[in-house]
């Protein structure tokens, strides 16, 4: 029987194990901290259930494809119409974010010439760069406007980035493809979306979604196919090394040292742990690995067992780099993901805030944390100046990914290491994104990968 050691039990290390066992290998998960998961986690304080890490996902075929594996153990619910919505702070108001040509005409996000521009768009056939970033990519394009009060705000309260280092084929890997293969992102949104429906079109894909009870359930369930043996929770001081075809993996475990040998090496962890991971590469390979850079945020999570503030008539809102605002988005699933508030009438809403351009709000104490959230709903939420009946606040350090200029470099790097050392993979939030739909698609790539490559 082959054996696959995988390190890390995030959603795409547990995904990866799934598959891998299911198909009859041999696995062992090792995770330095005491629970699975990862970032995801949902508590349950008072009347509120919510989460402290991602709140939804986008669905996407390889999602569809685990829930219908897990089907009978797990719910899942993709949101109403409604909450397809998204706003944009702008003078001092939200305004809806424009999805059809009516909107498009008749916001007054955009300026009438960005608007032509975007018109236009579809008729331009320019070959682009494939390393240029979102800044140089979309703004001489669409215009001010567009980028100011669509583009950037995204890009902030999404990754917690700087547009003007981002690489846009790591960042939108759709948008680039199409504006790669059709030239315009107008025809070529349009011409993969038609293609998504004919193949899709009973399955949601790519609607946002979450887990009935939270995200915890996915992982829990994820967990219940692994017995003991196969999922070591709080293991130190993991070291791999290639030993002939394999792998000699050494760990601490419960007060002892373990060594286990494997075909397969899974790495899941972030890029500042591959050095210690991975000991015997060289140098050079692991400072560009490492290099990766992280944003910090701060996601402040209000509870309210009545809501007093505007109609919540949209899934959240977006703020504008030029705003100067501490706050990047406000999220308001609540209203459409009945799992996440247990009180008719009550609402959850969501504050991300720091990110690489405000990276002193990591280091605040959590009253002014608190002021600054409360400050922030008080002006954009119209709630009344009183506490919360909930207030959280999380600290995520080197959480967010930002692929910039260096990818490309990274990401041949590592392509290098696992053609020169076959059965190791480096995966993780180092490379294919970062959401939960990104975590599972690269899980059941990489199974796929490992299964095909090793079947006889």
């Amino acid at each position: 029987m082959k054996k696959a050691i995988i390190i890390g039990a995030g959603l795409s290390g547990l995904t990866t194990a799934y598959y891998l066992k299911k198909a009859g290998w041999e696995v062992t998960v090792l995770e330095q901290r005491e629970r699975a998961g990862g970032l995801i986690r949902t508590h349950t304080q008072k009347t509120f259930v919510f989460e402290s890490g991602p709140v939804s996902g986008v669905l996407n075929p390889d999602t569809i494809a685990l829930f219908n594996n897990l089907k009978g153990e797990l719910a899942w619910k993709h949101v109403k119409t409604p909450a397809r919505r998204k706003l944009v702070w702008k003078n001092g108001q939200w305004h809806i974010f424009p999805t059809s040509l009516k909107s498009l005409l008749t916001t007054s996000l955009f300026t009438f010439s960005d608007k032509l521009r975007l018109a236009i768009e579809s008729f331009r056939f320019k070959k682009i760069d494939m390393d240029v970033t979102v800044e140089e990519s979309l703004k001489s394009r669409f215009g001010h406007s567009l980028w100011e009060y669509a583009v950037s705000p995204y890009i902030s309260g999404t990754y917690a980035g700087d547009a003007s280092r981002l690489i846009t084929r790591y960042v939108y890997p759709d948008q680039h493809e199409f504006r790669h293969i059709y030239g315009s992102l107008v025809i070529g949104n349009f011409r993969s979306y038609r293609k998504k429906e004919k193949c899709f079109k009973h399955a949601n894909i790519y609607d946002d979604f979450t887990v009935k009870g939270g995200f915890s359930n996915l992982v829990n369930v994820l967990v219940s196919k692994l017995n003991d043996k196969e999922l070591l929770l709080n293991v130190q001081n993991v070291n791999v090394f290639p030993s002939g075809k394999e792998y000699s993996v050494h760990y601490e475990f419960a007060g002892s040292h373990f060594t286990e040998t494997a075909d397969v090496v899974v790495s899941t962890v972030g890029a500042y742990e591959v050095p210690g991971l991975l000991p015997f590469l060289r140098d050079d390979e692991l400072n560009v690995i490492s290099g990766l850079e992280y944003a910090n945020v701060v996601l402040t999570v209000v509870g309210y067992s009545k809501w007093r503030g505007i109609p919540l008539k949209a899934y959240g809102g977006f703020v504008p780099v030029y705003d100067k605002s501490k706050i990047l988005r406000i999220l308001s699933p609540s209203l459409y993901f009945n799992n996440m508030t247990l009180k008719k009438g009550a609402a959850i809403l969501y504050i991300l805030l720091g990110g690489t351009q405000n990276p002193e709000v990591f280091e605040m104490n959590d009253e002014q944390i608190r002021d600054i959230v409360i400050e922030g709903m008080c002006h954009m939420m119209l709630t009344p100046s009183e506490e919360p009946d909930l207030l959280r606040i999380f600290r995520h350090n080197k959480v967010i990914p930002q692929y910039d200029a260096s990818t490309s470099e990274r990401l041949g790097v590592i392509e290098n290491i696992q053609n020169q050392f076959p059965g190791l993979i480096i995966a993780g939030d180092l490379r294919d994104g970062f959401r939960i739909s990104d975590r599972i698609k690269q899980g059941t790539q990489i199974a796929k990968r490992v299964i095909e490559a090793n079947d006889f």
